[in-house]
């Protein structure tokens, strides 16, 4: 019964609890600098190109009679 007086103790335990490895991780991953940059390109690549692959063929095969009305 103590877990519905305060729902979300446990959560709030553990974000102090593990505050410094957070920090941690932060720093380490800001100061990575340009080494993170090649990954995140890929990444937003591999993302990106086929939403705009189907949705060429989306718009070839529908005649663009496919609209987004706004």
């Amino acid at each position: 019964m103590e877990n519905l007086k305060a729902p979300f103790r446990g959560i709030a335990a553990d974000v102090r609890g593990r505050a410094s490895c957070y920090k941690q991780d932060w720093i380490g991953g800001l100061c990575s600098g340009i080494g993170i940059l090649a990954p995140t390109t890929y990444i937003f690549f591999a993302s990106a190109l086929p939403v705009i692959a189907f949705g060429e063929q989306l718009s070839r095969d529908t005649g663009i009679k496919l609209l987004v009305n706004g």
